[in-house]
């Protein structure tokens, strides 16, 4: 997943590639789902909920 990349530069341009997604017209938020949220779909729509995604 480094592809040969220092953590912190993947750190980085993970940074500049969110903050480009939350400059788009369309996006109003950006979510971060790990696969701690994916194993439980409970955890999924509350994370969704939090946000303010209705299901």
């Amino acid at each position: 997943m480094l592809d040969g990349r220092r953590p912190s530069d993947v750190l980085w341009a993970e940074k500049r590639r969110e903050d480009r997604l939350r400059a788009l017209p369309a996006v109003r938020t950006v979510i971060r789902v790990t696969w701690w949220h994916l194993v439980d779909l409970d955890r999924l729509r509350a994370l969704f909920r939090a946000h303010g995604v209705r299901l």
